[in-house]
């Protein structure tokens, strides 16, 4: 009664918002139920058909498709559009930044009605952030890549699982944190490691426990920001 009493109160405004959410929750849940682990929902949002007196909502999803990393709109009734090839936006490697620019995508082309054809565009030629997947340089056939932003398992692992062959240049400050989880998931990918920073005992530790054919490289106090500098004063050259 007291819920009842509680709605009837609401103002009609408000009770519609209420119940496009409460339409949008469902209907989120059941895409995920049928969608599976092969394509996590980003985000449903409801949006109205303009043009008509009776105005319908309408359900739009967007899905990852994780298994080729293409991103796919679909919409409510049952449509589904390849938005794009997501292998060819070098600067988003890896499934988590898939979900970033899915989120993205649909920020612009649905909150903001920006066309789709031009929302695509800036996702395939999107710069990328300093420090974050950073692509520096390409050697033959290494691709160096600075993640320096990843100060926690959680996103060291997002980083990992977007490469095969890693040699991992890690450390830093544990700040009390375990690796074992970590170096368990992605020791199949690790080369090599080179660790660095002032407290580099844990990370050892989780590589001697779960990777202890990866070889380990500890260089001398010092040797860090030597490469540092060599490196400054070659670019500036």
């Amino acid at each position: 009664k007291t819920i009842k009493a509680t709605r009837e109160n609401l103002s009609p405004e408000l009770k519609k918002k209420l119940a496009k959410l409460a339409k949008a929750d469902v209907a989120k849940s059941a895409v995920a139920k049928s969608a599976g682990e092969r394509w996590p929902v980003i985000g449903v949002s409801t949006q109205e058909r303009k043009g008509s007196e009776d105005s319908q909502d309408e359900l739009c999803f967007m899905m990852l498709r994780g298994v080729d990393g293409s991103l796919v709109e679909e919409r409510d009734p049952p449509t589904q559009q390849l938005v794009a090839d997501l292998a060819k936006a070098r600067s988003l490697p890896g499934r988590h930044n898939a979900q970033n620019a899915g989120f993205a995508y649909g920020a612009a082309h649905i909150g903001l009605d920006v066309p789709r054809d031009v929302a695509v565009q800036g996702l395939l030629t999107f710069p990328g952030l300093a420090h974050r997947m950073e692509h520096v340089a390409t050697l033959g056939r290494v691709r160096f890549i600075n993640d320096s932003k990843a100060t926690n398992p959680h996103a060291a692992a997002a980083s990992l699982a977007a490469f095969s062959n890693v040699i991992w240049i890690a450390g830093g400050l544990s700040k009390g944190v375990t690796y074992d989880d970590l170096v368990r998931e992605h020791a199949h990918r690790l080369k090599a490691v080179v660790l660095i920073g002032t407290d580099t005992s844990a990370l050892a530790g989780a590589l001697s426990r779960h990777a202890p054919d990866v070889p380990v490289i500890q260089p001398a106090a010092g040797d860090t920001e030597q490469v540092q500098t060599a490196a400054t004063d070659g670019i500036q050259a």
